[in-house]
């Protein structure tokens, strides 16, 4: 039995899931279980946690992304954007629609940040793809390869060291037959990793076939209890090893996962014929896909699998991979039509383009929110943040001068997220914000931001670098 009192006690999480005799439940509750463990012997995980949102068609500073107050041009559309020349940094502004549904008093917004593959280059262009989370150009014309590694994935090497995964990475597209999408993650130069599409195949993954059988994922009429049915036999086999107090929290937590699993079941995306053999019917609906696969990274989050969670829409390069996204509109009251593919709104006019863009980035502020909540709640989370950002910065045509950004919740204490609009003259970097991270969080810059030749930021066609200006003191100071 473990109590408060074994602090002399360790143990490593392959021999206590082992003494516990966990079955198929082990992936879900050892994780869970080693934090409970290192609370009772006075041991704080210190858990940091970073979740990554993402969509196409950029987010427009003049009619999408500014606050009342500090609007410039509410007629600019998709091309031509000017980079801004006055200032701002101010906490008295009401957020957009696209980000109403965050906690204001932990957001920072940002606005003026670029992110050229080229010294000044209007490039144009549908998506960074990979360049959005590296700021790095890839190894061909396109971008279609990453030419380093992406940002989740430098912290995941640090913030998930010591959880079963690295990361999570999830997303939708119009590719509905692709079970995995590669297009904005990577490892290193010319090594991308894929997000999953399909969410019985995430599920099996997560918690294995086993958990997916015994908790009737693939069958329609009994997607109650997908986890917990599985999870019969481990849950009080682990309650009877653990000591009053941290049997208490054990239900507390299960309770905070119970209500993630009945989102995920009502949103009934996990149906197919067999787990072994999904059909294109779980991919049908954009919208509840993303909510499932999203549910499930959270679930992953909440029992210490891993620490780091990404959520893409439209992988990479909207005209090819904006799925519909009908069912969301027609939630906030809209009739869906013309412009309900975000591989078209992109180049439709602002009457139709906001109402749609403002309801994505609301969707997804909305997962961010509630996961950066429920975190607070969980067993030894030192910090947890988010970034909302569009893979292609200001626009649907975009020269990439402008990177609207949102950062929400806590990443440590020289990165206060307090309720700030920041817009930023003069073009610094993407890359700075993303090195003021890295130094918030004590994570060393390593090779991140770096070419071949060791240098960075830069734009490997023999053109002048970009400067960084290095941690923004104006912005995180």
């Amino acid at each position: 039995m473990v109590s408060n009192r074994l602090t002399s006690v360790s143990f490593s999480r392959r021999s206590f899931v082992q003494k516990m005799g966990l079955g198929m439940g082990a992936s879900l509750l050892g994780p869970l279980a080693n934090n409970l463990i290192r609370e009772a012997q006075g041991q704080a995980s210190g858990r940091r946690v970073f979740l990554y949102f993402s969509a196409p068609n950029g987010i427009n500073p003049g009619y999408i992304f500014s606050p009342g107050g500090a609007l410039q041009d509410t007629n600019m559309m998709n091309e031509g954007i000017p980079s801004p020349t006055k200032a701002v940094n101010t906490t008295d502004f009401m957020l957009p629609e696209a980000f109403s549904t965050l906690d204001k008093s932990q957001v920072l917004m940002i606005d003026g940040l670029q992110n050229h593959p080229r010294a000044g280059a209007e490039d144009g262009g549908h998506s960074m793809a990979y360049m959005a989370l590296s700021c790095v150009p890839g190894t061909d014309p396109e971008h279609l390869k990453p030419g380093n590694i992406t940002f989740d994935q430098h912290l995941a090497n640090t913030l998930s060291a010591d959880t079963p995964r690295k990361s999570v990475l999830v997303g939708i597209s119009s590719k509905q037959d692709q079970d995995m999408k590669e297009m904005s993650y990577a490892l290193g130069p010319d090594k991308p990793i894929a997000a999953f599409q399909n969410p019985v195949l995430l599920f099996k993954d997560l918690f294995g076939s086993a958990m997916a059988s015994a908790g009737g994922a693939g069958k329609p009429n009994n997607r109650n209890r997908l986890l917990f049915d599985g999870l019969r036999y481990d849950i009080p086999r682990l309650e009877s090893q653990l000591a009053g107090p941290e049997k208490n929290k054990l239900s507390q937590y299960l309770a905070t996962v119970e209500s993630y699993e009945k989102s995920l079941a009502k949103a009934g995306s996990l149906s197919c014929s067999t787990p072994e053999t999904p059909t294109l019917t779980q991919a049908g609906d954009a919208v509840p896909v993303l909510e499932s696969l999203q549910t499930m990274g959270a679930i992953a989050l909440l029992c210490g699998m891993t620490n780091v969670m990404c959520v893409d829409v439209g992988n990479g390069d909207s005209h090819d991979f904006g799925p519909n996204v009908d069912t969301l509109l027609t939630r906030v009251g809209q009739v869906p039509g013309e412009g309900s593919s975000l591989g078209d709104v992109g180049h439709m006019e602002s009457p139709i383009q906001k109402p749609v863009i403002d309801a994505t980035y609301k969707w997804l502020s909305g997962m961010a929110q509630t996961t950066l909540n429920t975190l607070k709640t969980t067993a030894g989370v030192q910090s947890a943040f988010a970034l909302i950002q569009s893979d292609n910065g200001e626009t649907h045509h975009s020269g990439h001068g402008r990177w609207p950004l949102v950062l929400v919740g806590d990443a440590g204490s020289m990165a206060k997220f307090n309720g700030r609009f920041v817009r930023l003259v003069g073009q610094p970097l993407l890359f700075d914000v993303y090195m003021a991270l890295l130094q918030s969080l004590g994570i060393a810059q390593g090779t991140f931001g770096t070419h071949s030749d060791g240098m960075g930021p830069n734009n490997a066609y023999g053109e002048p670098r970009v400067v960084s200006r290095g941690a923004l003191p104006e912005v995180f100071g």
